[in-house]
């Protein structure tokens, strides 16, 4: 298998074109969204992600531009598990952070779905597996800050990450978890 950037896996159970589709129009417009963060002569682009997410369509000169630069480089048979390659250092923080606001809302919601997203930086793994884990609590708004300081302090770089930043990542994570199904039944706790 050639190496990979991100690994994203989803499991609803029933799993649909239609689920997939939604998902991947979101974390695409996600990647392409970082990429722009860490260009600077992109402003009036960045301004749609950071005024309404819902203005993007599949011709926005923005998805275009990376539709290219944003490659499969493997599924997995059996499964709706992708591998992609070639992403922003940004990208790798961004997405897995998506990926634990989701799993916390699947947590008390009590749906039984995957929703994993994990980057090729192990160190970075174990940090979002703890947050998932709510080894730092279970409010996202404490949990940006906190990054945000954890991240800085073991070398990353995460300067452009501010509080609009955040306000397009939430509101990435609130479209992706009301595209799971409704139908899934909830985790017995017995």
């Amino acid at each position: 298998m050639e190496k990979y950037d991100l690994r994203i896996r989803i499991d609803f159970e029933v799993n649909s074109l239609y689920d997939l589709a939604y998902l991947s129009v979101d974390i695409y417009q996600l990647i392409v969204f970082c990429e722009l963060l860490e260009d600077d002569k992109v402003e009036d682009e960045l301004k749609i992600f950071l005024d309404n997410l819902n203005s993007l369509h599949r011709y926005s000169k923005s998805l275009i531009r990376f539709r290219e630069k944003v490659k499969i480089v493997h599924l997995k048979d059996g499964s709706m598990e992708i591998f992609v390659g070639e992403v922003t250092e940004l990208t790798k923080l961004i997405l897995p952070f998506i990926s634990a606001y989701v799993v916390n809302k699947i947590r008390l919601n009590k749906e039984k779905v995957t929703f994993e997203i994990e980057s090729d930086d192990y160190e970075l793994n174990l940090l979002f597996d703890e947050l998932k884990q709510g080894y730092y609590g279970l409010e996202e708004e404490k949990w940006f800050d906190w990054l945000q300081d954890i991240l800085k302090s073991r070398g990353y770089s995460v300067e452009v990450v501010n509080k609009d930043c955040y306000k397009v990542i939430k509101g990435y994570g609130r479209r992706i978890v009301k595209t799971i199904p409704k139908n899934i039944k909830p985790h017995s706790d017995e």
